[in-house]
């Protein structure tokens, strides 16, 4: 099975080189990997980042993610990350460096469901995770997951950047009835609050009821004590069409 990587990044030419670029040398990626970023950083990123295809998007995370849609074919398998991904941990608290099984098995698990998004566990805790694969209503993290391409993109740019990856897993869950998600694995960041929480608390809580309204009964929002800001949490309605298999 082929697959591309692509990777929006923005101003971290360097955080990119010492997180994600890294992670994706040892695992022996770099030859399928395309980092999309913004007119005036072209020449940095190419000066910094050896062995990947570079290719100038928009500015927006949202849109740079619709440029990176767009940018291939149909029926392409894009597995998409974020630019500051330090590694992985499993449930057996084991910091695996090759990740192509777990990307193989996410697309396998994709064609044989009917699928069109992937993702992994999205907290890096093993007490959390179980070792199943999951076709129900849960939520596919932002930062490392898998497109097959198969029609136009659901993501509008109106949903707004904080809230995005939630968007698309009702989106896909609502076209497909279906989405995975590899719940035995999980991606390793140093999440930067200024990054996440870079908007002010009335833009998050637009995010949020704009993913409500766009649709209803599958999300609900709540306020997270510890911030103050709005959160996400997607509805048990769509555990009706609940599935899992073992990993």
């Amino acid at each position: 099975m082929s697959f591309v990587v692509a990777v929006p990044s923005y101003k971290r030419a360097r955080l990119f080189l010492t997180k994600t670029y890294n992670v994706l040398e040892k695992a022996s990626l770099l030859d399928k990997t395309t980092v999309f970023v913004v007119p005036e950083e072209e020449a940095e990123y190419r000066s910094l980042c050896a062995g990947v295809g570079i290719v100038v998007g928009k500015r927006g995370l949202v849109q740079q993610r619709q440029v990176i849609y767009d940018h291939y074919p149909e029926g392409t398998h894009i597995l998409m990350l974020d630019d500051d991904i330090e590694g992985f941990i499993d449930i057996r608290n084991e910091k695996p460096t090759d990740i192509l099984p777990i990307v193989l098995r996410g697309f396998k698990e994709c064609e044989e469901a009917g699928a069109r998004l992937w993702s992994i566990y999205p907290v890096a805790n093993p007490f959390f995770m179980n070792p199943t694969v999951s076709r129900d209503l849960k939520f596919c993290c932002g930062w490392f997951f898998g497109l097959i391409k198969k029609g136009v993109s659901e993501l509008p740019i109106t949903v707004g950047d904080h809230k995005e990856d939630y968007h698309r897993t009702c989106a896909y869950w609502k076209a497909d009835k279906v989405v995975i998600r590899i719940n035995s694995i999980a991606a390793k960041q140093k999440f930067l609050r200024g990054d996440s929480l870079d908007a002010n608390k009335e833009t998050h809580r637009l995010c949020a009821e704009a993913v409500v309204k766009a649709f209803p009964g599958l999300a609900t929002t709540y306020t997270r004590k510890s911030t103050g800001y709005a959160e996400l949490r997607l509805s048990r309605r769509g555990m009706l069409f609940t599935t899992t298999t073992p990993t």
